[in-house]
């Protein structure tokens, strides 16, 4: 999942505040919190040196879920969780497991001959393929996996800017763990396949050096100029099984190797003397053929031609290291240069490179490995973080009741009274990830009652309740603490308190019968509900009944 990798994570929530959904965004922070190892195990740990125990748990059982996942989505571990799992009796969770490690099978394998097919592209098209076909073959009616499920969820809320981020999240794993997997396998097939291709032309002992020469090619064309040819050829004397190399001029310069070479005329003009070339202008000094030549008539002056043969390789900038067939110059010395054997090969062809399978257990399982991190909520018993609270309204006005589970994938149900409740005029029943809402506007005396939510899936059950009191109109007044007698002496302090049940009213204070105004002595004050009379410096004239009033009363 995006919200347990660390920068992703910040980025999603950074998105969903540009947004307005500063919720999401908290949620986020709170998944990476939970999922992250290093954040999880902080957080767990404070929260139980706080006291909160039950807190400390959850995290460390998001923690668990979150390894889960990454368990049951790579390839082969995953394949084998869901055998122990089987052997122990836990067949939902052997179910979980083998879909989840066969879903990231499908996705790598079709990344492999996506690649085949049609490369890169071809790779990321096979992963997202393969994906979104496991997912609709493991949806349930009623209940989409894995991309659909996240699709089915934007429906419902397609202002959730979150709920995109995890769909490109999601889309772009499969993608990535497809190209990784043809990065990998495919270009391990690949090379097997091109080396056969070769070892039919040129046979295995000569197949096997022309590719450590396009390694080695590719290593040296970083020391050489950029836009400046590099050309090696390799020339093979079958007597004495001895190579030698030659390079073009330009690299030669470069390269400063020299070797071999003279100002007078090479060993193939000289035993090829007055050969025609297509381009007169280019010296054969210039060609790499003429050093390899040069090297091996040296070495073996009486070598016949009948006992050479030759490759010659260019690197090319997209393809890197292909073969090259001879040039026009190169063929007028064709009598003194034996079996040239690129000539039988397409120009152009790309020498195979070898790939290490390391590759595939990496970048591939990685991301397969992080993708599961989603993991399948049904795993977990269902839950309550937020529970539903009592509420009270008055006739007409809207009752809003909210909720929030601690999963996302869960059967919803809202209740009233024991009787199932549906969306109507003038109720709206929502969710929005794992909050869940109930609004009825305008409301009347008979909305009110017990209303229940419940969740279900394949782990459990769980429901709350709350009671909604509609008030028909403003309550009549009354004392919640009336008035109580009160002793002082002369020169003290009268207090004298109360406290209403409501306290939008109209309060009249009196005095044996006669209303009482604040004065020098009199203090009449009110917060919230409770009214205060203080009469300060006590004399006996204040020694009478004192009565508080509200309207008529």
């Amino acid at each position: 999942m995006m919200d347990m990798v660390p920068g992703i994570s910040q980025a999603k929530s950074l998105l969903q505040l540009i947004c307005g959904d500063s919720g999401g965004a908290a949620q986020t922070q709170e998944n990476f919190l939970k999922g992250f190892p290093i954040c999880s195990q902080g957080v767990s740990v404070y929260q139980y040196l706080k006291g909160d125990t039950a807190g400390a748990l959850d995290t460390q059982k998001q923690f668990v879920q979150c390894l889960n996942g990454m368990a049951n989505s790579t390839v082969g571990l995953g394949q084998i969780k869901a055998a122990v799992h089987y052997l122990c009796g836990d067949t939902d969770g052997s179910k979980n497991a083998f879909k989840a490690s066969c879903r990231s099978t499908s996705v790598m394998v079709s990344g492999v001959v996506g690649f085949l097919v049609g490369g890169p592209v071809g790779a990321v098209v096979g992963g997202n393929t393969a994906g979104l076909a496991v997912d609709s073959y493991n949806s349930e009616e009623g209940k989409p996996s894995g991309i659909l499920r996240i699709r089915e969820q934007i429906s419902k809320n397609p202002t959730d800017v979150g709920l995109y981020a995890d769909l490109v999240w999601s889309l772009s794993m499969d993608g990535l763990a497809g190209l990784s997997a043809g990065n990998g396998l495919g270009k391990k097939i690949q090379y097997e396949i091109d080396k056969s291709d070769f070892i039919d032309v040129m046979g295995e002992d000569v197949t096997e050096q022309i590719i450590k020469d396009g390694e080695s090619m590719t290593q040296t064309t970083k020391q050489l100029k950029p836009n400046k040819p590099f050309v090696k050829t390799r020339t093979i004397d079958k007597v004495t099984e001895e190579t030698f190399t030659g390079i073009n001029k330009q690299a030669r310069e470069t390269l400063k190797n020299n070797d071999h070479m003279t100002d007078g005329p090479t060993e193939l003009q000289i035993r090829v003397p007055g050969a025609k070339q297509d381009v007169p202008n280019r010296r054969p000094q210039s060609c790499a053929e003429q050093q390899a030549y040069n090297a091996l008539y040296k070495k073996r002056p009486d070598a016949r031609p009948n006992e050479i043969k030759s490759y010659t390789l260019r690197y090319d900038k997209t393809k890197g290291p292909v073969t090259v067939k001879r040039c026009g110059n190169c063929k007028a010395f064709a009598s003194a240069m034996g079996d040239v054997i690129t000539d039988e090969m397409a120009d152009g062809t790309p020498v195979p490179v070898n790939v290490s399978g390391q590759t595939v257990l990496t970048s591939s399982t990685t991301a397969i490995a992080v993708q599961g991190c989603v993991g399948d909520d049904s795993s977990r018993s269902p839950a309550f973080e937020i529970s539903l609270s009592e509420t009270t309204v008055a006739v007409g006005e809207e009752v809003v009741l909210k909720c929030t589970a601690n999963i996302e994938d869960l059967q919803v149900t809202w209740e009233k009274n024991g009787r199932e409740l549906h969306a109507g005029d003038r109720v709206s029943i929502t969710r929005n990830g794992r909050v869940l809402s109930l609004r009825i506007g305008n409301a009347a005396p008979t909305d009110g009652g017990i209303y229940t939510v419940k969740l279900k899936n394949r782990k459990g059950r769980a429901s709350t309740s709350a009671t909604v009191n509609i008030l028909n109109s403003s309550p009549s007044p009354a004392f919640e603490i009336p008035l109580s007698e009160t002793t002082v002496a002369v020169g003290e302090e009268v207090v004298l308190k109360c406290t209403a049940n409501i306290e939008d009213l109209q309060v009249t204070w009196e005095k044996n019968g006669r209303e009482l105004h604040a004065g020098d002595r009199v203090s009449i004050t009110r917060n919230g509900r409770v009214l205060s009379l203080r009469i300060r410096n006590a004399a006996p004239t204040d020694r009478e009944s004192f009565h508080w009033r509200y309207g008529d009363h």
